[in-house]
């Protein structure tokens, strides 16, 4: 009998060894998933700051290049009108012949960037448009209450940045672009001309290949998301 317990003793103790390796091999698996799930995970949050960090540095770079653009050409329309101005100043001409002549100088001041045609536009503080080359029918007519696609007054909006910096605003407004059903957010700059109780500006949609981008960087976001959320399932399914 004493042989027989013994022999049944020599077949237990193995196999509790072999239990006991098992357990420790799966629980330094387990380890090891966890690390590689935290490794993983860390590896794809880079990655999405990263892509944020692009995001947010090309559209801060397409603002300034937009705001550059339209501030540059309404500087070079005033300094063509500066001669004008002079000549009021030094009472050669009276407000009524200098203003007749700057709106004549101004509608003929289109010209194209990057995105297409544009031009320079003119207003009267008092909301009546004096220069709109792309649409003539507006001019001499009263503004004062255009809204924009969101209800915002853009007319008032642009006089009250000329009046209070005549040097040069910058205001945004949502409207519909030319020939589209489509609404885009347009950036517009304004310089006062005090003399005349007018000013000029010129305005540009931001759209193109920005959009494009943000579509791109934002499928790419959303890729990341869905790639954090298997790795972890995936760890979470194999430990528990």
């Amino acid at each position: 009998r004493r042989g027989r317990n013994a022999a049944q003793g020599n077949g237990w103790v193995p196999h509790f060894n072999s239990m006991k390796m098992n357990k420790a091999q799966n629980k330094q698996s387990k380890k090891w998933i966890v690390v590689i799930a935290v490794c993983s995970l860390l590896l794809i949050a880079s990655e999405l700051l990263i892509s944020e960090y692009v995001s947010s540095e090309f559209s801060n770079t397409m603002l300034n290049q937009r705001k550059n653009s339209v501030s540059k050409m309404v500087h070079l329309a005033y300094n063509s009108i500066k001669p004008i101005l002079d000549d009021l100043h030094a009472g050669r001409i009276d407000t009524t012949a200098a203003r007749e002549e700057i709106t004549e100088l101004v509608r003929h001041m289109t010209y194209e960037d990057e995105y297409g045609k544009n031009y320079i536009f003119m207003s009267a503080y008092d909301g009546t448009m004096l220069v709109q080359p792309f649409e003539p029918d507006k001019e001499g007519s009263d503004q004062w209450d255009l809204k924009d696609s969101y209800g915002r007054f853009i007319i008032r909006e642009l006089v009250k940045a000329a009046k209070e910096n005549p040097g040069g605003s910058f205001v945004t407004y949502d409207y519909y672009l030319p020939a589209e059903y489509r609404i885009e957010e347009k950036l517009s700059y304004v310089v006062g001309i005090p003399e005349i109780n007018a000013y000029i500006g010129t305005g540009m949609y931001v759209e193109s290949s920005y959009r494009d981008l943000q579509r791109v960087l934002e499928m790419q976001r959303y890729g990341f998301l869905f790639m954090m959320i298997c790795i972890i399932s995936a760890a979470a399914f194999y430990i528990i």
